[in-house]
């Protein structure tokens, strides 16, 4: 009898194990406004739809420099932090803002208006990786009125030219659908950013050895 509970306790430790860890399901109700809600598709870059999203929120930020801060400051939130702000752009083209240079790639973004943008991108070090095209964690910012919304690619695939596409789906305190008012974008390398979780043949391991374990235990308490 004992034997049996103590397979059953492994077998339940290695269910657990299996689900992994992930980053918080942070798609859905911000609290502002109460009535705002994110989807993935709300930002497509080249036809790819953001991994996740968080909002809304109200930062407080009108530059690109206090955004990074911002979303460093709360990580947890943030799919991690570690997050560089290379540019920003406000509305139908207007002021752009920003160093724009990430481990030698340059970045330049355009808000078309009418929902798109394009993102260029320029290898400034040619002779040197980082080279394009290139695999970056993304971190796209809406912000429209008081109100903004950050949607998160993971290990997105980027070449000279990426066009994208955005809606707000979210209000503003007055219960509209604001327009856009900029559209910040940060990156930090998205090679080696998340230490890889256990895999399945890893977690089938540990629930075999500790199986051998309490079943060594048992024979000799017998």
């Amino acid at each position: 009898m004992r034997f049996a509970k103590g397979l059953k306790a492994i077998l339940a430790v290695s269910i657990l194990a299996c689900a992994g860890s992930s980053y918080a399901a942070a798609c859905g109700t911000g609290s502002t406004p109460p009535s705002g809600g994110l989807n993935t598709t709300d930002m497509v870059i080249n036809s790819i739809s953001a991994t996740n999203c968080f909002g809304t929120f109200d930062s407080g930020s009108s530059s690109l420099a206090t955004m990074q801060t911002y979303v460093n400051n709360n990580s947890s939130n943030f799919f991690g932090g570690g997050w560089t702000g290379v540019v920003k752009d406000d509305a139908g083209g207007g002021s752009t803002e920003g160093n724009n240079i990430f481990n030698g790639i340059q970045f330049a973004l355009s808000a078309l208006g009418n929902n798109t943008f394009t993102l260029n991108l320029t290898d400034t070090n040619p002779s040197a990786p980082l080279n394009l095209p290139a695999t970056f964690d993304l971190l796209g910012v809406l912000n429209g009125g008081n109100v903004d919304a950050a949607y998160f690619f993971d290990d997105i695939l980027l070449d000279t030219s990426n066009n994208g596409s955005y809606t707000i789906s979210f209000k503003n305190n007055g219960g509209q659908i604001p327009g856009l008012s900029h559209l910040d974008i940060l990156v930090r390398d998205g090679r080696n950013t998340n230490v890889p979780e256990p895999g399945p043949l890893s977690l089938l391991a540990i629930g075999i050895m500790g199986f051998m374990w309490v079943r060594r235990r048992n024979q000799l308490n017998a």
